[in-house]
């Protein structure tokens, strides 16, 4: 017996169809949960480059006001029964495609970037969720979605449960502005206001993860893929009480009552595939791209030279256990494919964000964790931002 890869990309599409239907399903598992990992895709980042921090929220408010979020990532993260010694994890995947009524900006650089990560605008107008901003000027219409995530806060507050982010300050100033109201003029009422919604804490794992000594990046794709070969190595040493073995399974798809009868849309990898090896430490690979998570050579983000278990093969040596590539090894084999599906996708960064963190909670000391609550990482700054503890 093998441990598996946590590469899992199960999930449940939420789309305007079903909303209604997914809901309580949803407030359900966040009921239950140790905690919860979020990721949005925008229709635009701007460019927000102020040395000073007000005047960089000042800009990047402006940006939130101007665009919209086109999906939302929600990994809902569980504890198994306590006889499982807190090593085992069940976890609930969700992506809500939305769309905001009325008019939005979207920037051509990220709706090239999300054309070629597979991302469908004609969906989005098809099945994209109606919503409008609390703050909006327009005449308001009751929003299923507004609500949805007002509970799912709700619970979250009342649960004594934590928010999950990688680099996430754009993320919280979408999720305010789209759920809670208008984003707050000053950067410092936006930090109170944003603590106020979020009692239990707000753990950044990008910050995280640089308080290590060993990184060597930190973006999201290099550090699961990275946590995982570490997390799968001590699978022979499950006692190991300094930095245990876990788990996460990952639930399949909710069947409404609506699709038990049609044949399911997204199908769950299958772990168990055989992986193909090969001697992968030859291939070349983006340095750029392996120190950064971005590359300005245009390279296809399908590349080889953009795979991140071939860069971890070169750092670390080849897995003894079975990885999942991100480009394909084999195109004329393809039941040995191990390209990875849904990356970039909001969901699988929220999933990936999740499982990160359950790594850094069995390898950091609990004291230093609980140390670096509320504090975020700022792109260019040395210190992080730090947001007010309840």
């Amino acid at each position: 017996m093998t441990p598996k890869s946590a590469h899992v990309v199960s999930f449940n599409d939420v789309n305007r169809n079903n909303l209604v239907q997914m809901a309580s399903h949803i407030l359900d598992r966040v009921s239950q949960a140790c905690f919860i990992a979020i990721d949005f895709e925008f229709s635009g980042l701007g460019e927000h480059h102020p040395k000073d921090m007000n005047h960089r929220y000042v800009a990047m408010k402006q940006t939130v006001e101007d665009h919209t979020i086109f999906s939302i990532g929600l990994s809902i993260v569980k504890k198994k029964e306590e006889e499982e010694k807190g090593h085992f994890y069940i976890c609930d995947n969700f992506n809500f495609l939305t769309l905001k009524q009325g008019k939005f900006t979207i920037d051509s650089s990220t709706g090239e970037f999300l054309v070629k990560h597979k991302f469908s605008f004609d969906r989005l107008f098809v099945d994209g969720i109606p919503f409008l901003p609390p703050s909006s000027k327009q005449q308001q219409q009751p929003s299923t979605l507004v609500d949805v995530w007002k509970g799912i806060m709700q619970l979250m507050a009342r649960r004594d449960i934590p928010l999950v982010i990688h680099h996430g300050l754009f993320d919280l100033m979408y999720l305010y502005h789209s759920f809670i109201g208008p984003l707050p003029k000053t950067l410092s009422g936006f930090l109170k206001e944003i603590s106020n919604h979020f009692p239990s804490g707000i753990y950044d794992t990008k910050f995280l993860v640089e308080q290590g000594d060993d990184h060597q990046a930190s973006f999201l794709g290099y550090v699961f893929a990275k946590y995982d070969r570490l997390r799968q190595n001590r699978f022979d040493d499950k006692s190991t009480e300094a930095k245990p073995y876990f788990e996460i399974d990952v639930q399949a798809p909710i069947q409404l009552e609506q699709t038990k009868k049609n044949k399911k849309t997204e199908e769950e990898n299958d772990d168990d595939r055989p992986t193909k090896r090969q001697d992968v430490r030859k291939e070349p690979y983006c340095t750029q791209f392996a120190e950064h998570g971005y590359c300005k050579l245009g390279h296809d983000p399908h590349s080889k030279l953009h795979d991140i278990q071939i860069i971890l093969d070169h750092q670390m040596g080849p897995s003894i256990y079975p990885q999942v590539y991100s480009s394909s090894l084999d195109k004329d084999e393809p039941k040995t494919d191990t390209r990875l599906e849904g990356a970039h996708a909001s969901h699988f960064d929220a999933y990936m964000t999740g499982f990160t963190f359950c790594y850094l909670s069995h390898t950091m000391d609990p004291i230093e964790l609980k140390n670096y609550k509320n504090k975020v990482k700022i792109r260019g700054m040395h210190v992080p931002l730090t947001f007010p503890l309840k």
